[in-house]
């Protein structure tokens, strides 16, 4: 609605008997209030000679009768009226409109034209027959006007409307900044605490690598001072040989003198002083061990009796038996004698044991070497007992006389694993200088020494029966080898992380593998092919081995769980769960008490059945 003129009496409307066009419909008439007159349908008032004559009255005397007359002159008029009034509003702060320009533009404002028309007739009607109702509207003073205020009110709320909304979307944005800030001190708090348990961890680790760095500095310099000492005794030794060889230089050439001299006599004399230095330096060469005849390879593998058994599967729910805590640091080797239920532990505190199954009660105690031991096997007839060590050295025991048989060091890097052959006069042992030795037991020294893999070997075992036996890598290759040619024979690919445990079934005729990702296959010896995958979680498989009828799997993983995998149905039987830490061997009795046999980095062995 447009700003409205100061309030004018009837007297300044002028009037035409003939207006060339009617007021439109709707038009805001309020805003002209000098020509409220001249928008009103002039025909509604033809006839009234009354009401024209008193419309005439009102006229400004500043009319003429001929401007009366003529229609466009009196409407300029009019408008130059109209525009001196809205420059004149226009200079107030606020103006006031009288009642009856109040009623028009309501009744204009809400198209009320009847009724506006009727006020019309009734408002003049007064006016022609009073004379001037002036004097009651100043009675009722003027009312203010409104609707100027109003549209401003209403145009300033659209604007703080306008204002809030965008305050609002701005208060949003804010809340939604907010916390998005608020994520992110919280992801870069957790992200701190990580960092410090890591940095802690660290330092720990640090810590524990300085200890250990100092000890094998001193280790080190303990061998180095031993190394020279054998050296000196070497050099000494070596100068006594050569006065020995002179003196015995010395003496052929007396006896030959003594021989063409005749004297028996003085040839007697001579032949014991040689005998003497012969004994002489027998005493003075250390031997250890005597030298025997090399073992015989069998060229033909005798029959595997698995083959004629017929085992029933073992149970997919063994419950458990006891848990021994026999070790100082965790359990790393098993190995079993089914004939005698006695067990063989290896542990990180450098010890072996022995116990008796199921009972638990500790037999012997074997110490001797000078670092984390890997893993330990049985000898065939049971009086010895094998052990690998983290040094590389590799050690044979005798159980009857309680005392360290042998000993080979020719690994310089750590072993991880060792197994005898059906003979008893072979072993085996993985290392992770990335060979296999093959040792003889009646010599003794290394056989051969097998290479092929490119990374540390870490299991080793021989098929039951039989010249041939097969390696698992970091390289993630398995491999199979003959030991009467000393060549790789087959190889298998198919796993994508390092294999940490391969086992041949009780038959010999399938080979389970066992990686750092989880994953445990089964691989068919005489088909060369993978015939089972079994995934295991995220953890890494730590061992795998056959039960006694070759159809159930039982893997060790390193969550800590034994888990039993079914090779005829597919499925997984069951899970074992007990161990605090990682599961490191797991071995299975092939006799009719079916013992399942757990080692972890807890410290403890545990037996179900």
């Amino acid at each position: 609605m447009s700003e409205k003129a100061p309030s004018q009496t009837p007297e300044e409307e002028p009037q035409d008997e003939q207006p060339e066009e009617a007021p439109k419909e709707g038009e805001d008439e309020a805003e002209n209030p000098q020509s409220q007159i001249e928008d009103i349908e002039i025909s509604d008032f033809t006839g009234d000679e009354e009401i024209i004559s008193a419309m005439t009255d009102l006229m400004p005397p500043s009319f003429e009768d001929e401007e009366i007359n003529d229609y466009d002159l009196l409407k300029d008029k009019t408008k130059k009226i109209k525009l001196k009034s809205e420059t004149d509003g226009s200079a107030k702060s606020s103006r006031t409109e009288s009642a009856d320009e109040f009623l028009r533009n309501f009744f204009i404002k809400f198209g009320m034209n009847k009724t506006l028309e009727s006020f019309q007739n009734e408002f003049y009607e007064k006016v022609r027959v009073e004379g001037s109702i002036d004097e009651g509207l100043e009675m009722n003073d003027e009312i203010p006007d409104v609707y100027p205020r109003n549209l401003q009110l209403s145009d300033e709320i659209a604007l703080l409307q306008e204002q809030l909304d965008e305050a609002r979307i701005t208060s949003e944005k804010a809340r939604s900044t907010y916390d998005k800030l608020n994520k992110q001190r919280d992801y870069q708090k957790i992200n701190h605490r990580r960092v410090q348990q890591e940095k802690s961890k660290l330092s720990k680790n640090i810590n524990q690598l300085k200890k250990v760095y100092e000890v094998n500095q001193n280790k080190f310099k303990e061998l180095t001072q031993k190394y020279e000492n054998i050296m000196k005794e070497k050099m000494i030794m070596k100068l006594e040989k050569e006065r020995l060889n002179a003196k015995v230089e010395n003496l052929e050439k007396s006896f030959a003198q003594i021989m063409e001299e005749g004297s028996d006599d003085e040839l007697k004399e001579k032949t014991q002083l040689k005998s003497k230095l012969d004994d002489t330096m027998v005493k003075k060469t250390k031997k250890r061990f005597q030298s025997g005849d090399p073992s015989e390879i069998p060229d033909v593998d005798p029959e595997n009796p698995a083959l004629g058994e017929i085992n029933e599967i073992m149970s997919s729910s063994p419950t458990l038996l006891k848990t021994f805590k026999g070790h100082l640091m965790g359990v790393t080797g098993l190995s079993y004698n089914p004939n005698k239920h006695i067990l063989a532990t290896a542990s990180d505190d450098s010890t072996w044991k022995l116990w008796s199954i199921p009972n638990g009660e500790l037999i012997m105690s074997g110490e001797g070497h000078q670092d984390w031991l890997g893993d330990c096997c049985f000898h065939p007839s049971n009086q010895f007992i094998a052990t690998c060590c983290g040094d590389g050295e590799v050690k044979i025991w005798d159980i009857i006389n309680a005392k360290s048989a042998i000993s080979f060091a020719e690994h310089p890097q750590a072993a991880w694993q060792v197994d005898y052959h059906h003979t008893g006069d072979f072993l085996l042992s993985c290392s992770m200088d990335q060979t296999i030795k093959l040792w003889d037991m009646n010599v003794p020294k290394s056989r051969f020494t097998f290479r092929g893999h490119i990374d540390s070997v870490n299991s080793v075992q021989f098929q039951p029966y039989s010249c041939m036996f097969v390696s698992g890598s970091a390289d993630k290759m398995i491999s199979i080898w003959d030991i009467r040619s000393n060549i790789c024979i087959q190889t298998f690919f198919g796993h994508f992380n390092a294999v940490n445990s391969i086992n041949f079934s009780p038959k010999g005729d399938t080979i389970a593998s066992a990686d750092s990702d989880g994953i445990v296959k089964v691989w068919d010896v005489r088909m060369v092919k993978e015939i089972h995958e079994f995934d295991c979680g995220m953890a890494s498989a730590n061992s795998v081995t056959f039960d006694a009828s070759g159809e159930m799997l039982v893997i060790g993983s390193e969550d800590g769980t034994i888990k039993l995998q079914n090779l005829t149905s597919g499925e997984r039987e069951g899970e074992l769960k007990g161990h605090e830490d990682a599961v490191n061997k797991v071995i299975v009795d092939t006799s009719k008490d079916g013992y399942v046999i757990s080692a972890s980095s807890d410290c403890t062995f545990r037996v179900w059945q």
